[in-house]
């Protein structure tokens, strides 16, 4: 699961910031979406661990998506990480 959490925080991390910000009212649904569709790909790990991951990088994401780098569409239908990284601006 570490791996996993890393590696979306390294995926959002690797891109260019924009000037562009999305209001955190705009970004929690999105963000929400997002963190129940990377669960359903850890069906296989506890209910804590999944709840785990969620409120570690809950915050993260929650930036990134304010930062306005990222198509908020897109975000809320990615099921994977390849998927979050098509989705900047």
């Amino acid at each position: 699961m570490k791996r996993i959490i890393s590696l979306v925080i390294l995926g959002l991390l690797t891109f260019n910031c924009k000037d562009k910000s999305v209001s955190s009212e705009e970004c929690t649904p999105v963000v929400d979406t997002m963190l129940e569709n990377f669960s359903s790909l850890l069906k296989d790990k506890p209910e804590e661990e999944i709840q785990q991951m969620k409120n570690l990088t809950k915050p993260i994401l929650q930036k990134e998506c304010e930062s306005g780098k990222y198509k908020l569409d897109c975000l809320k239908t990615a099921k994977s990480l390849e998927e979050l990284q098509t989705c900047k601006n």
